[in-house]
């Protein structure tokens, strides 16, 4: 299964999302009663996981700032209508009169030149929705690599859970032995001892794994979205062949070309320096087409004691337009300008420095992974071989110590080598696993 392709990630996040949106109910919905693949848990995740839908909005609102930006390049255009009803009081002599006037008009405004600050800021919102895109890309590979974690550590954990079961047979198996031969007169009472604390240390691991297992579950659950009481259980996975290792620098030139959030950081940087070019260019004068046109409506007439008295005036209606340009020509606001400038400048240098420090990381990471991958292949042999190897020793131990030929001691010592060696061999085998996942999650590979 390939979760490579950058594109049809983000078409899945949004229908994903899209689905988990307006049906929340059926998109929570988990196949009961049956093993989930890992496959299978990841798409619930993508559909239920909150990070998915906040990285669908945040590419949303960057979509939206774009748009935003990119008005400036058109015309506005403003309705205004006023009406208005007063006196006017003419002293000494002359009369009061009452009028009533009415207008409306359309105002337009179109920029016409600003010495490419619109341009500026237009780049600066695409570059900041491409970081939003890569951002995305890397909450969904976040998602599924915290699937792949949980997953891993939820067979690892059952895996444990059932090697502790063995040894406590086994510990029940030394206990029943030792009894016998001591009731037969064959060995001490203190082997009963023995045998009887370690029985009760195995049930005192039983129950820890038990709580660890439980605890595993609900992390899983958490991961896909889920309450943590939901019971998911995870379909066994099959051990990788053995393949090639890719080399240190391979792996650092394709995530410096593909991890997604080195390139979000620098999509973010690229805008911040967009952003010093676009306060750079609010110093350049702003020519703008300005139009006006509107229609006028006025009436008025004497006011005196009596209404018989009044007289009116002919009603007066006229239409106006006008359009001309405008130039603004900023020379003071204050120092507003110098500082927004050196805003700019400082949010760009913090960038920056936020991108060396990310990449930084990023090849610590992969070095990290793929150092512990190496070693995880070098010990998975060794650690079948260790299992083997201490079954047959304490196989061979409680046989001899069943015939009465052997110690307490050595078949204790037997005992708890094979437990060691049992979970031993589950977790090199789950952090081989887990850093395959992790070293293609850090360096842009496919997930799978």
């Amino acid at each position: 299964m390939f979760f490579g392709h950058r594109t049809r990630i983000l078409m899945c996040v949004g229908l994903f999302c899209s689905i988990s949106f307006l049906h929340t109910e059926e998109s929570s919905a988990v196949p009961a009663a049956r093993q989930l693949t890992i496959a299978e848990l990841i798409d619930v995740a993508l559909k239920n996981h909150p990070s998915t839908q906040k990285a669908w909005w945040h590419a949303q609102r960057a979509a939206a700032a774009v748009g935003v930006a990119k008005s400036g390049y058109y015309p506005h255009i403003d309705a205004k209508a006023d009406v208005s009803h007063g006196r006017e009081n003419e002293f000494i002599n002359g009369p009061d009169r009452t009028f009533t006037e009415y207008s409306a008009n359309l105002d337009l405004n179109m920029m016409l030149f600003d010495g490419g600050k619109t341009r500026t800021a237009v780049e600066s919102t695409k570059q900041s929705l491409q970081a939003a895109s890569w951002r995305s890309d890397w909450a969904i590979q976040t998602v599924m690599m915290g699937v792949f974690e949980a997953a891993y550590q939820w067979l690892y954990a059952q895996e444990v859970n059932e090697s502790t079961l063995l040894s406590l047979q086994e510990a029940e198996k030394m206990f029943e032995a030792a009894s016998q031969l001591n009731l037969a007169g064959l060995k001490p009472i203190s082997d009963v001892y023995t045998s009887r604390a370690r029985l009760s240390n195995m049930k005192m691991e039983m129950s820890s794994q038990k709580a660890s297992f439980c605890t595993c579950g609900a992390m899983l659950a958490r991961k896909v979205g889920l309450p943590p009481t939901t019971q998911l259980t995870v379909e066994p996975v099959s051990m990788p062949e053995e393949t090639a290792p890719e080399a240190l620098d391979q792996l650092l030139d394709r995530a410096k070309a593909h991890n997604a959030d080195l390139q979000g950081k620098q999509s973010e940087y690229a805008a911040a320096l967009l952003d010093v070019e676009k306060e750079e260019k609010s110093s350049w004068p702003l020519l703008s087409f300005t139009g006006q046109t509107g229609l006028r409506r006025y009436t008025s007439h004497a006011a005196t004691r009596s209404s018989k008295e009044r007289g009116g005036n002919p009603l007066q209606k006229s239409g106006t337009y006008s359009a001309g340009l405008s130039l603004e020509v900023p020379l003071f606001s204050g120092f507003e300008a110098m500082y927004k400038r050196q805003e700019a400048l400082a949010a760009a240098n913090v960038s920056q420095a936020e991108l060396f420090e990310l990449q930084l990381e990023v090849c610590s990471d992969i070095a990290a992974a793929s150092f512990a991958l190496e070693s995880a292949r070098e010990k998975l042999p060794e650690a079948k071989i260790s299992l083997d190897e201490s079954v047959k020793a304490y196989e061979a131990a409680f046989e001899r110590y069943g015939a009465g030929k052997g110690e307490m001691v050595e078949l204790y010592e037997a005992q708890q080598q094979v437990a060691t060696a049992r979970e031993q061999y589950c977790k090199v085998k789950m952090e081989l696993l887990t850093q395959i996942v992790k070293l293609a999650y850090l360096s842009g590979g496919p997930l799978k």
